[in-house]
């Protein structure tokens, strides 16, 4: 499939419309006559389930909202095996998860939509999807790949979400939104045993304490696994996983209109990093290689290494196994991380509701690797880091004007603390090489600052036309400072410095939506988002990255249409994008006059970028569902500023021409023995490159994953035991890579390989 411009995405996006228009206005087989019938609240065994989300901050059915979306209730969540937000990419178009880069570890989340993301976690590089929990922005992606726990649905919203979420949202937002304590006494436990000894036990308990006042509700989970990989040279597991969660939820109803969320969770991680393998080694473009380390330093470890005299460091220490290395350096993946939020949501009256989320978070990570992964010391990193947050958002939304009008408003307030100690070893420093200095201690501060005021307004032209105004007004601060100094030597080459700046952004969004039939909406929308500013995070020198970059900025154009045919039997929800990407934050390299090699964070340039996005879930016979995704997305570079490393036939990174998505499941009603569902799942991806400039080696050709499962529940539905595999067929894929040239190595991560387990749920 290739697609050559805009007008023909148009083209065929409005054709599927009429198409939908035409086939939703005709009645569903069997009926008796063309007249709308009335959707239900919940779903039959013959219809589709329908989802309420908070995609435009406030409660709206998922048919109803005028954006791109993917909602997969808890049920969804659960049949299809998800346990992190890293699998979502195989259930939604045009979205890449993946752990980026190696010293951000292993729980890092990388996201990206529709090209547009960040897979570098150092500050003060921001993220370019927004991660929310109940509604509370994670400013860092420490942690992101945490499993799940007690979760009611997630959303994620594609395409810049910069008027109700504010700034790096730019490539759109992943909403997950937890299960909240009701008056009903209940839980549940849960234990899963799978490949690499994995073993995960998960319970809640949901408790009223005061009747109709207050209830309460305890979560917990545990995972341990046995790593994918090893440390060759001395044993130590790689990928392994270790870690401990737990969530505590008060909801207080002390009148009618007032409700109070109380949330706090904590969790703990003590794990060995993800197995990062030698593709192949290659001339260090700084020299390292050939110039000092072979010629000088390997003789003098091989020794000690205990490797034969003459070796050398080069491709024999290219692994057979993809999950396996030679490093020696220590390890760790450490992770303390929590919060607590409080939700106050005062209905004023009918037309007005009012409500205030305050919230903190902050966390500790320690990640300590080998990246030269040989038996030599030529480099390791060691990274502690510790951030906090605070925020504090007022909302007010309503109706007027005899419901014609939906209007949201508010004000936000965010501070980030942030300090990061990073410790990178290059050859080691106990020998006295003259004249080579290049190991460092890095000590870094981040101080940030954002307002904002946002509002929208959804106005009913007509009983079945609204049009869609929304602004949002942002005022970010940031004060970074660094300091950089030499093991070998003490000396200080980078000396202290601060560097702070204020940007100011106007994301508006236009758009306007009409129900052409009950089960058919046509849309077309406007949007704006940016992603935060800043200074290099790892400069080589001190005139290097004094010159901030510039907030990444996108303007959006949207159509789509949302459509239900046959009784809710089958939804089609289709959408076309057209999208101006500036500022891109890439690194560029250039030499100063004294001959110093400056790599630096600039914005390196422009992408134009289109694509197509369809979903169709259908219920053709009672007690099945099929469930079919789609993405096309394209991308060239219009302007490409002097000496960036990117060039014009440069693809965006994680971002595939095609994403498919397919699953279909099927229950069998065993009488007084409960019953049995099938499922089955693939997810394709064309090709996809690793980096900014498409290094070959680490790019991804167009690969299939393919997972089953097969769910046995007793008649009350107390009691399930689930079978699983996934990756049936063991592809072998990068799910992320590093080029590491300056230092000699090209790096791959491998994807999770063939795995298989059982897991046992009681309901009480």
């Amino acid at each position: 499939m290739r697609i050559q411009n805009w007008t023909s995405i148009g083209a065929i996006v409005s054709a599927l419309c009429a198409s939908s228009v035409a086939m939703a206005a005709q009645p569903a087989p069997g009926d008796a006559s063309s007249e709308a019938v009335p959707q239900q609240a919940t779903r039959s065994d013959n219809q589709v389930e329908e989802i309420v989300v908070t995609a435009q901050r406030r409660e709206t059915n998922l048919q109803d909202t005028p954006i791109a979306i993917t909602a997969l209730s808890s049920a969804a969540l659960d049949a299809r095996g998800v346990k992190n937000i890293g699998n979502l990419e195989n259930f939604v178009p045009n979205l890449q998860i993946n752990q980026g880069r190696p010293d951000g570890g292993g729980s890092t989340a990388a996201i990206t939509i529709r090209g547009v993301g960040q897979n570098d976690a150092q500050f003060p590089n921001d993220p370019g999807v927004g991660l929310y929990v109940d509604g509370v922005y994670s400013a860092r992606s420490y942690g992101g790949l945490i499993g799940l726990l007690d979760i009611e649905r997630i959303e994620v919203l594609r395409g810049p979400q910069g008027t109700l979420f504010g700034r790096n949202t730019i490539g759109g937002a992943v909403n997950i939104v937890t299960t909240p304590p009701s008056q009903d006494f209940g839980g549940h436990v849960s234990l899963l045993y799978g490949s690499y000894n994995r073993f995960e036990a998960k319970a809640s308990i949901n408790a009223p304490l005061i009747e109709d006042k207050l209830a309460l509700r305890v979560s917990a989970g545990f995972t341990r696994a046995d790593g994918l990989g090893e440390q060759l040279t001395t044993g130590r597991s790689l990928s392994n996983e270790n870690r401990k969660s737990i969530r505590l939820a008060l909801r207080a109803t002390p009148s009618d209109d007032v409700t109070i969320d109380l949330v706090a969770d904590y969790t703990r991680q003590r794990q060995n990093p993800a197995s990062g393998t030698i593709i192949t080694t290659v001339p260090s473009t700084t020299g390292l290689i050939e110039g000092l380390f072979n010629p000088v330093i390997a003789g003098i470890e091989n020794p000690a290494a205990g490797l034969p005299a003459g070796s050398r460091f080069d491709n024999r220490f290219v692994t057979r196994g993809r999950y396996d290395n030679f490093g020696t350096a220590p390890l760790a993946d450490n992770l303390n991380a929590g919060g607590a939020a409080l939700t106050v949501t005062w209905k004023a009256s009918d037309a007005l509701t009012i409500k205030s989320i305050t919230a903190g978070r902050a966390y500790k990570a320690h990640i300590a690797l080998d990246q030269d992964y040989s038996p030599y010391s030529i480099i390791s990193t060691d990274d502690r880091q510790h951030q906090e947050q605070y925020s504090q958002e007022l909302q007010a939304f309503g109706t007027a004007i005899d419901g014609k009008l939906h209007y949201l408003a508010g004000l936000y307030y965010f501070k980030e603390i942030a300090r990061d100690y990073n410790r990178v070893a290059i050859v080691p420093n106990t020998l006295p090489v003259a004249g080579f200095e290049i190991a460092q201690i890095g000590d870094l501060g981040l101080n940030a600052t954002n307002y904002a005021a946002f509002g929208q307004i959804d106005y009913d032209l007509l009983d079945n036309l609204t049009v869609t105004v929304g602004v949002r007004q942002n005022h970010e601060e940031k004060r970074f400072t660094r300091q950089f100094t030499h093991l070998q030597g003490g000396d200080v080459f980078i000396p202290y410095q601060v560097l702070q700046k204020g940007w100011n952004s106007f994301t508006p969004r236009l758009g306007v939506n009409w129900k052409a039939t009950p089960d058919v909406m046509l849309y077309a929308n406007y949007a704006a988002g940016f992603k935060g500013g800043g200074w290099t995070p790892r400069p080589t020198s001190a005139a290097s990255g004094v010159k901030p970059f510039e907030p990444e900025k996108i303007k959006t154009f949207e159509i789509g249409a949302k459509t239900q045919w046959f009784d809710r039997r089958l939804t089609f929800n289709v959408a076309g994008f057209y999208s101006r990407y500036k500022n891109i934050q890439f690194p560029v390299a250039y030499g100063l006059p004294d001959g110093t090699l400056v790599i630096e964070t600039q914005n390196a340039g422009e992408s134009e970028i289109k694509g197509i996005e369809a979903e169709l879930v259908a219920r053709p016979i009672p007690n099945s569902s099929i469930q079919i995704g789609y993405g096309y997305f394209h991308n060239k570079y219009v302007s490409i500023v002097p000496g960036a490393s990117i060039t014009a036939s440069d693809r965006l990174p994680d971002a595939p021409t095609h994403t498919l998505n397919l699953g279909a499941d099927y229950r069998f009603d065993l009488g007084q023995a409960g019953n049995l569902t099938m499922r089955a799942d693939a997810a394709y991806r064309s090709r996809v490159f690793k980096d900014a400039v498409n290094t070959p080696l680490i790019s991804q050709p167009g690969f299939w994953l393919v997972s089953g499962r097969v769910t046995w529940t007793s008649p009350s539905d107390t009691f399930s035991v689930q079978v699983y595999g996934n990756n049936l067929f063991d592809k072998k894929y990068l799910a992320s890579g590093f080029d590491a040239s300056s230092l000699g190595l090209i790096v791959g991560y491998y994807g999770r390989p063939r795995e298989f387990g059982v897991q046992g749920t009681y309901k009480f």
